[in-house]
């Protein structure tokens, strides 16, 4: 299938379509993964466009609620390609993802398994986001091999390994991505060399990271006398924050701050000590705290 020009025809060709470094980080993660289905997770991004294209480029969807589910189907996913990849689901969310096909799931204890009221032969391990040792990994591809050992002493027969995320989508981290893969797919031969496994990879912040950047404004700021400092200190406001398009963790997900204004284009850059934070009245929603930056 020729993706790009199927994607170019589609129907949303006269909408915002995303820069072609996005296609190609896809097409990159796919070749440096091969022989691992693609399952990419909604939550790393839940754009429409963006969803659309994943299913043109025939990946599955990782999904963690039913409004996720929706969502990939609304954008033309195949229910079988779904993952209901929550362990512990609501019974509605749960009714719902069997009433449109949506019957592979996980889940990691006895109760959510009798909730289900069905067996799904698979095996998945998370290794958390963004991941900064491949030995994590190889670790956790060797332990799946020994569940699946113990699975068929006792005579079940696991036919899918979901190694999960992790994955950096940064420029920055392309190297090491690239070392990553290679760790990953060595440790699969090993450890899987013939079986007849699906493996599935969720490299969401890979893909989507540097598809997108978003632009704030400075709507206020303030000095304030530093003790025992002859210089102040300013606090910047910006029309964002922590409970907007910053969460509280968004500090752990390789976010670039990137001034539109460079020291080349003032007259003369000002450095202070500064704190920038979001337009919510609460002292945690602080995007940087005491940072030496450069503005005006």
């Amino acid at each position: 299938m020729d993706v790009e020009k199927d994607f170019a025809n589609d129907t949303i060709r006269n909408r915002n379509i995303f820069d072609y470094l996005l296609l190609k980080s896809s097409e990159n993660a796919a070749k440096l993964l091969k022989l691992i289905y693609f399952s990419e997770a909604v939550k790393a991004n839940a754009d429409p466009v963006l969803m659309r294209l994943f299913v043109l480029l025939e990946y599955g969807f990782d999904c963690s609620t039913e409004g996720e589910i929706r969502l990939a189907l609304k954008s033309g996913a195949d229910p079988k390609k779904i993952i209901f990849a929550h362990t512990i689901k609501v019974r509605k969310a749960l009714k719902y993802a069997s009433s449109v096909g949506v019957d592979l799931m996980t889940f990691d204890c006895k109760e959510e398994l009798l909730k289900i009221n069905q067996d799904f032969p698979t095996a998945s391990f998370h290794v958390g986001a963004l991941c900064e040792s491949s030995e994590t990994f190889v670790s956790a591809i060797e332990n799946s091999r020994l569940v699946f050992s113990l699975a068929e002493r006792h005579g079940f027969k696991f036919t899918i390994l979901d190694i999960g995320s992790g994955f950096f989508g940064s420029k920055e981290k392309e190297s090491f991505f690239y070392e990553l893969t290679q760790e990953i797919k060595t440790s699969l031969e090993k450890n899987f060399p013939t079986e007849d496994i699906e493996i599935i990879a969720e490299p969401g912040c890979y893909c989507v990271a540097s598809a997108f950047s978003l632009v704030t404004s400075i709507i206020g700021k303030k000095s304030i006398a530093q003790n025992g400092n002859n210089g102040l200190q300013k606090e910047y406001y910006l029309n964002d924050g922590f409970y907007g398009s910053f969460p509280y963790f968004y500090k752990d997900y390789d976010v670039k701050h990137v001034p539109l204004l460079k020291n080349k284009d003032r007259v003369k850059p000002i450095i202070e000590t500064s704190t920038v934070a979001g337009a919510q009245m609460n002292n945690s929603a602080v995007a940087d705290e005491e940072q030496t930056i450069a503005l005006q």
